[in-house]
């Protein structure tokens, strides 16, 4: 997965709304949404301003050249990670290393914030079951061990006629 970011620069009349429809043929999602294209890419609401693209292809430079100037457009393959998660057992996981209430969120919305002890994006696939966690790359795998780790912990207390 490649991930782009995008920030609206100073100033933007809303010429950034109008040019992302025009590359990507959806809108930007606004606060906690998660827009999905014909093609299969993800817009991700970031903060104000501030959104991700994830997709299978390298969109930097088609992004740069069909948004300029309106937003700033910067590859971050390299800095993020996206672990999946599913089971039903996920919500229960997932309460225990960030504090968002992920039985909250409806499938393509997404929340921001600390997962286990860095900051994170946690995103409904499926309400209850399925959740992508993105997070810095340069902590994926002490995130991804410490989720191993939850997770063997939260078998255990499994009663064994649920197994």
């Amino acid at each position: 997965m490649r991930f782009t970011a995008l920030a609206q620069r100073a100033g933007d009349d809303g010429a950034l709304c109008d040019r992302i429809i025009a590359v990507l043929g959806v809108p930007l999602p606004g606060a906690g949404a998660v827009t999905q294209t014909a093609q299969g890419d993800e817009l991700l609401w970031m903060g104000p301003g501030q959104w991700l693209v994830a997709s299978p292809e390298d969109m930097a430079g088609r992004l740069e050249a069909g948004l300029a100037p309106a937003a700033a457009v910067t590859d971050q393959s390299g800095g993020w990670v996206c672990l999946s998660l599913t089971g039903k057992r996920t919500p229960d996981l997932l309460a225990r290393v960030c504090p968002a209430d992920v039985l909250r969120l409806a499938a393509g919305h997404a929340t921001r914030g600390p997962v286990v002890q860095s900051s994170g994006v946690v995103i409904c696939d499926t309400p209850g079951a399925a959740y992508r966690v993105l997070v810095p790359g340069s902590v994926a795998r002490s995130v991804a061990e410490a989720l191993s780790q939850v997770a063997h912990g939260l078998s255990a207390t499994l009663p064994e006629d649920s197994a």
